[in-house]
């Protein structure tokens, strides 16, 4: 292994926080069932913003800022893990200019405990170059990240698999706010927790897909306030449908630590039909807007919370 030391891992992991519990539920977050059958079938789509889907198109626009923050500083922690378990397979090269590639090629490694009895399994495919640009942002351009784990604990096996691709330049200053410029990229991460049956424990098992296109996020996090904007393309998955939504940050979402929405901020969203909706945060008030007529309800935050839940 070159002895460099990975810029991805200096990265200070971000503070976590939860909008809206953290999209109120995982599956309108681009994931939840784990039913991958019919996923990535047909090309991506715009998401209607009609009675059905506006509430979808709402809870990603507002949500997606923490979710993706927290996917990005899941994943740099992740190339952390696989570095240490993965040495063997893993090379580092400087390539001149502040630039790096790292690649872990055909990574397997394997370890288990009797007591209490536990198994752990990774194999690993890695490929990315990232090029430090100042102490705290770097460009990243990731060709290859494809790692699998199987654990097993007790009476339970888990089977976690993540994929990344795509471009992004991102800005961490340490104290969990993020900045990420100029991407299109995306993460799939699927979780499948078996018990020992070989049955499915659906409620512990989960599935995260997003991409990003012409995207950028500017997401500041202090001990007790949070602000975010974001402006681009977000596809995720809508059922088994692969669905996108066009988003334009037209004031900064202003959010208290502990509060389901924020109190401040407008974002604009265009869905299919070049049909545009307006979110409008204002105190403890909502205001909806598609194309320019208001919807009346939900009027309050805790309507939205129960206008964009999930069935």
């Amino acid at each position: 292994m070159n002895a460099t030391t990975h810029a991805l891992t200096r990265f200070t992991p971000l503070a976590r926080f939860t909008p809206l519990a953290l999209c109120l539920a995982l599956a309108a977050c681009g994931g939840g069932s784990s039913d991958g059958g019919q996923l990535g079938t047909i090309d991506p789509i715009p998401l209607p913003l009609d009675e059905d889907y506006a509430p979808v198109a709402a809870r990603l626009a507002v949500s997606y800022p923490a979710v993706i923050a927290t996917a990005y500083s899941d994943l740099f922690d992740l190339v952390g893990v696989i570095e240490d378990e993965c040495d063997e397979f893993l090379t580092e090269t400087s390539l001149g200019n502040d630039t790096y590639r790292l690649e872990v090629s055909n990574c397997t490694v394997q370890s288990s405990t009797s007591s209490p009895i536990t198994t752990h399994e990774r194999m690993t495919n890695l490929l990315l170059t990232y090029t430090d640009q100042s102490p705290d942002t770097r460009h990243i351009d990731i060709a290859t990240f494809e790692d699998d784990v199987e654990d097993i604990d007790g009476f339970f096996r888990t089977v976690t698999l993540t994929r990344a691709d795509g471009t992004l330049t991102a800005t961490l200053d340490g104290t969990g706010s993020l900045a990420l410029a100029n991407t299109d990229a995306g993460i799939t991460r699927r979780i499948d927790v078996y018990d020992s049956t070989n049955n499915l424990v659906e409620d512990q098992s989960s599935l995260q897909h997003f991409q990003l296109q012409d995207y950028d996020l500017a997401l500041d996090v202090t001990p007790t306030t949070s602000s975010a904007a974001h402006n681009g393309r977000l596809t995720v998955f809508v059922g088994a449908i692969e669905a996108y939504i066009d988003i334009e940050t037209a004031a900064t979402l202003e959010q208290n630590n502990g509060e389901d929405c924020p109190y401040a901020g407008q974002l604009l969203v265009t869905g299919s039909n070049e049909d545009e909706m307006s979110i409008l945060f204002t105190g403890t008030d909502v205001s909806i807007m598609i194309n320019g007529n208001g919807l009346g309800y939900p009027a309050t935050c805790a309507e939205f919370i129960e206008w964009t839940a999930e069935d």
